[in-house]
């Protein structure tokens, strides 16, 4: 995983990316590519993993061997605006990383200077969708999206703006429930500047999430189950909850019912995993073992995992979190686990992806790259 954020008050370049393989309840870590450097430092970036432009040598991009490219022979990550290392820039630039040896390149630019935005990957992994966030010129939320589209087997690029957010937001979570159907989740308003309640899912066509910029017509969101507690910044995600269902995980995040506070408290959205209908409440889950805001998150492959590493756990005084919490569903049942293995950085407002690596093909051990950066 590639990321970029804050080191205490300074947004770094550096990454820093693992090895996790579970086997039923072991889990083993060990680090890797401590070399892999940003050309700058960002916070409060987007980002996603979209395929890589090279060939691969298989059909199916999990199986390649990542022994000596890194973990990035058939997958790139992409990383969007956010804040220079000052905090004070405002960056317009996507940068995409092709190998573990390589710096960043520059592969695009968006028309607005956004931090605190939420993105998914599309279009069977070639597009980055990015939403909403701080515009840096105005200093205002945004309801604006753009994409960027990085093509086939070349390094051409393409971006564009997408379908408005209902409403302008920032802080907020965008997760992809499957490949129609995605949902925002809290996130701060720009008319209160409070943090919000309120859940929208939108179905859509990848085609109709590029074009459609103004909403209506074909695609459009549609309110959801309003949050239990209102929150900003939280860490989510979409998991496999038993057979017949997942859940969107909405974990940690700020509130501000007693001033700024951080939470630990954890909620859940059923979805039918058949019909896709969402449910109609928000259900608390199991409290993460630590508190944590602009934590780095990602999910598994095989969405039974949701990875939670670093963050803010107070902000009075300020405190930077630099473990790794890994919140699995099994049969019905979710519970957290505090891995072994911190972050060596103090690191929030960071981006987290899981990079597929080599595995056998009978599933037995999963095995992937989990990168932290701020």
């Amino acid at each position: 995983m590639i990321t970029a954020g804050w080191n205490g008050y300074h947004g770094v370049a550096d990454t820093e990316a693992f090895v996790i393989s579970f086997e039923g309840k072991h889990h083993t870590l060990s680090r890797c590519f401590p070399h892999l450097q940003s050309t700058v430092g960002i916070s409060t970036a987007s980002g996603g993993l979209l395929r890589s432009s090279r060939k691969l040598e298989h059909d199916n991009p999990a199986t390649e061997d990542i022994s000596n490219n890194g973990p990035f022979s058939a997958f790139a990550p992409v990383i969007c605006g956010g804040l220079d290392e000052l905090g004070l820039m405002p960056n317009m630039n996507c940068y995409q990383i092709k190998d573990s040896s390589s710096k960043p390149k520059v592969v695009g630019w968006f028309s607005h200077a956004r931090e605190s935005a939420a993105s998914i990957v599309i279009q069977d992994g070639t597009t980055l969708w990015v939403t909403g966030g701080l515009d840096v010129s105005s200093y205002t939320n945004t309801e604006t999206t753009e994409w960027i589209h990085i093509g086939g087997d070349t390094d051409a690029t393409t971006v564009g703006y997408g379908i408005n957010l209902p409403q302008a937001l920032s802080h907020h979570c965008l997760e992809r429930i499957h490949s129609g159907l995605a949902i925002v989740v809290g996130g701060l308003s720009a008319s209160t500047n409070m943090q919000i309640e309120n859940s929208w899912s939108l179905k859509f066509t990848d085609d109709t999430v590029l074009t459609n910029s103004k909403g209506g017509g074909e695609v459009q969101w549609e309110p959801g189950a309003r949050l239990k507690i209102p929150r900003h910044s939280q860490s989510c995600g979409v998991l496999k909850f038993s057979d017949s269902s997942k859940v969107v995980v909405a974990a940690g995040g700020e509130l501000y019912d007693n001033g700024e506070q951080v939470t630990n408290t954890v909620e859940f959205l059923r979805v039918n995993g058949k019909s896709s209908v969402l449910g109609s409440f928000w259900e608390e889950g199991p409290k993460m073992p630590f508190l944590a805001t602009t934590a780095g998150s990602a999910t598994t492959e095989d969405q039974t995992s949701l990875l939670v590493a670093g963050g803010t756990s107070s902000q009075d005084p300020w405190v930077i979190y630099t473990g790794i919490g890994k919140l699995s569903c099994y049969a019905g049942s979710c519970k957290w686990t505090l891995l072994d293995l911190e972050l060596v950085n103090y690191r929030d407002a960071m981006i987290a992806m899981i990079i597929p690596a080599k595995r056998p093909m009978d599933g037995s051990i999963l095995t992937e790259h989990l990168s932290e950066g701020n």
